[in-house]
């Protein structure tokens, strides 16, 4: 693998990992032995982008923008998740989960080091990010997100959907979409409603 970069930082190699289901299960098609990828004629080749011990990374969308470059967003999720699988719950609450992107200009032979976007609200994770790139190049990132409380204030929350596995409550919020002009180097200092 060669580093890439889609607006002017170089990758290094030893970060162009991902869990192998990112376009495994973005595309939904694929043959026995999991290293192509069969899709509308062509054939794709297996390529892991992205992958982090420490981290749960899951839900990835892919879009191609009209320069021909592939745009994968996934949601990234630290210490809570990885705690809550260690503990047997598998959980899609995260207060720490943030959006996640990468990009290929090489049909998907290499990947930028994928960025990990700061979090908007501390109280909240965001969740199962996807992207668009309309046609002057602007990306689109929409995503949803859990609020997550200590138990003795879930009467802050509109709906106390769930309680979590180290008594914490949550209630979802969204959608949200926010905006880069300048293929990801910078976004919206907050999320449009």
């Amino acid at each position: 693998l060669k580093p890439t970069s889609c607006y002017g930082r170089k990758s290094t190699e030893d970060r162009l990992y991902s869990r192998p289901s990112v376009l495994q299960h973005t595309l939904a098609v694929s043959d026995a032995d999991f290293n192509r990828f069969f899709y509308r004629g062509y054939v794709l080749e297996h390529n892991i982008i992205y992958h982090d011990p420490g981290a749960y990374s899951c839900f990835p969308a892919i879009t191609l923008g009209g320069d021909g470059t592939l745009w994968v967003t996934f949601r990234w999720a630290g210490g809570f998740s990885v705690e809550a699988l260690r503990r047997g719950h598998y959980d899609h609450v995260d207060p720490g989960s943030r959006v996640a992107f990468t990009c290929s200009e090489d049909g998907g032979r290499t990947w930028s080091q994928p960025e990990i976007l700061p979090e908007v609200d501390p109280e909240c994770g965001e969740q199962d990010p996807s992207i668009v790139v309309l046609r002057d190049g602007t990306l689109l990132i929409n995503y949803f997100r859990w609020r997550v409380v200590p138990a003795e204030e879930k009467e802050r929350l509109r709906y106390p959907a769930r309680q979590q596995y180290d008594g914490s409550w949550s209630d979802v919020e969204g959608p949200w979409v926010i905006r880069s002009s300048d293929r990801g180097a910078t976004w919206d200092t907050g999320p449009i409603p």
